[in-house]
């Protein structure tokens, strides 16, 4: 993972401070727009990471009226992003 997000900020300079201070600024989903959702939702979350936490993803599948959530880690996606889907 960390090779990627290397690769990927290397990629992004000198835009990179922008689109981090843009990330910052945006609202997730609420749960009362997921449950007006009217698409299947995958979500995926990685347990052992600090950042995302599983139970945000945990809690918008429940939120959401056909969702499911798997569940990796960041290992497996490091080795793998496929398992993603």
């Amino acid at each position: 993972l960390a090779d990627e997000l290397t690769r990927s900020w290397v990629n992004q300079w000198p835009a990179l401070p922008d689109a981090m201070d843009e990330a910052a600024r945006y609202i997730a989903p609420t749960s009362g727009r997921l449950e007006m959702l009217d698409v299947p939702l995958a979500g995926v979350s990685a347990t052992d990471d600090p950042v995302h936490p599983v139970e945000v993803g945990a809690e918008w599948v429940s939120a959401a009226p056909r969702a499911a959530l798997r569940t990796v880690t960041l290992d497996e996606i490091g080795a793998d992003p496929a398992v993603l889907g």
